[in-house]
């Protein structure tokens, strides 16, 4: 029997699984393939829909999907726990299940673990910022968030800035988003003053993944900003956050009550993959089949892994789609080999980039065309509907579109800011 292990129920993860299982059917029954996913979480959180969840049109729970719904194949063994120790070696993996600790042994092994918000990078983030990487996290911002704004405008102290760190997708979409939140809750209160947004990037210009062949997309997103009375500021490094704001490096303090960073992740270097080859940013460097370099039997995909894009003179993006995309190769090229096929090199050209200004409002690159407004808004909605991991979760998030363009207005926020955790919230640690 040939054991399969892929570790992580991220994008990566997800795709190989489903490949193997479309690519292995008779294997996997017979039982001459035994595959085995191991999750920390028993659902799948999609991160495209962050800046919606901020802006209050879409309830948090409907950016989770399930594991047995997209994965409901029985053939399929779904293990919720963490990863402790990986035992190259001796091929096996230990996990730090409920109801203990397991050991997995495997023939292929791959790492789709991704990354996690850069804590011990930035000093004082942990306990004075915030990041929405994890779903947990996601939460109590937008909680904190909005307790902060109902005191306001039942005559409490005024929340003054909040500071969002970043300049790139995630840092402006979310700046966006906060500031329409922002207009929208302080609509009809004027003799209240509405809480600043300030966005601190430490490059020349916004979005310079862009740049330079798409210019015009991110001069039309800086705009959008201006419009949305956010504050940038260009050339600043953070030092340290502190209860009173964000130290810069050239030694100022700006104030903030509130600190989002959006800018930088780090990688999880498991126990016992210390030998496995890295890059300076500390990903795993891989093969054009999207093996570990030096074994031919641990494979790896999405944030965690470097993977040379095959067009040009770098390594791919790291967001979803791509993500998506070495997990099913790396998952085909897993069948291929327990099949006896030569390997494949993964060879995805790429299909765009997108971004959301506000409700109606984003910018999208397709194939080297680009879009702006609400064409680009549609374009962008439309490609993360489609590759949400399951159909009946992209049906709940068009409803939740469609239900804010009937009435006009958001959410009510009451109805998914509860500090109350749910149980699809509950996580097996990390």
């Amino acid at each position: 029997m040939q054991r399969v292990v892929i570790l992580g129920g991220g994008y990566a993860g997800i795709e190989a699984c489903k490949k193997i299982v479309k690519m292995l059917p008779g294997e996997l029954s017979r039982k001459e393939v035994e595959l085995t996913l191991v999750s920390r979480d028993p659902y799948h959180t999609f991160h495209g829909w962050t800046t919606e969840v901020l802006g209050g049109l879409i309830p948090l729970q409907h950016t989770l999907t399930p594991l047995k719904e997209i994965l409901p194949d029985s053939r399929i063994r779904q293990l919720i726990g963490s990863v402790q120790h990986v035992d190259l070696t001796n091929q096996q993996v230990t996990v730090q299940t409920p109801n203990g600790p397991e050991i997995l042994r495997y023939d292929h092994v791959f790492f789709g673990l991704g990354s996690r918000d850069p804590f011990e990078r930035i000093e004082g983030l942990e306990q004075h910022g915030w990041c929405l990487k994890d779903t947990l996290h996601m939460q109590k911002f937008r909680a904190e968030l909005h307790e902060r704004i109902a005191d306001h405008l039942q005559g409490g102290p005024c929340l003054g800035r909040i500071a969002v760190i970043g300049g790139g997708f995630a840092g402006v979409e979310c700046a966006a988003a906060l500031a329409e939140l922002l207009r929208d809750r302080y609509q009809g209160r004027p003799e209240l003053k509405r809480p600043t947004i300030t966005l601190l990037h430490s490059g020349k210009v916004l979005l310079e993944a862009l740049q330079p062949d798409f210019q015009h997309l991110a001069d039309w997103a800086t705009r959008e900003l201006q419009n949305l009375e956010v504050k940038v500021k260009y050339g600043c490094r953070i030092q340290h956050i502190q209860p009173e704001g964000v130290n810069l490096h050239t030694g100022d303090l700006l104030k903030a009550d509130m600190v989002l960073v959006t800018a930088g992740i780090s990688m999880l270097a498991l126990p016992g993959t210390e030998t496995l080859e890295r890059n300076p940013q500390r990903k795993l460097r891989t093969t054009p089949f999207l093996q570990a370099e030096g074994h031919k039997n641990v494979w790896t995909g999405g944030d965690i892994a470097d993977v040379k894009h095959p067009f040009r003179d770098a390594s791919c993006p790291v967001n979803a789609l791509w993500a998506m995309k070495q997990g099913l190769h790396a998952g085909s090229n897993i069948a291929r080999a327990i099949k006896g096929r030569p390997l494949k090199p993964f060879r995805y050209p790429g299909l765009g980039q997108a971004a959301s200004l506000g409700w109606g409002r984003g910018i999208t690159e397709l194939y080297g065309l680009q879009f702006t407004g609400f064409l680009g808004w549609l374009l962008r909605l439309g490609f993360f509907l489609w590759y949400m991991p399951s159909k009946k979760g992209g049906l709940r998030v068009l409803k939740d579109i469609l239900a804010v363009q009937k009435r006009g207005r958001r959410l009510d926020p009451d109805f998914h800011l509860a500090r109350a955790s749910t149980p699809t919230l509950q996580s097996a640690g990390s």
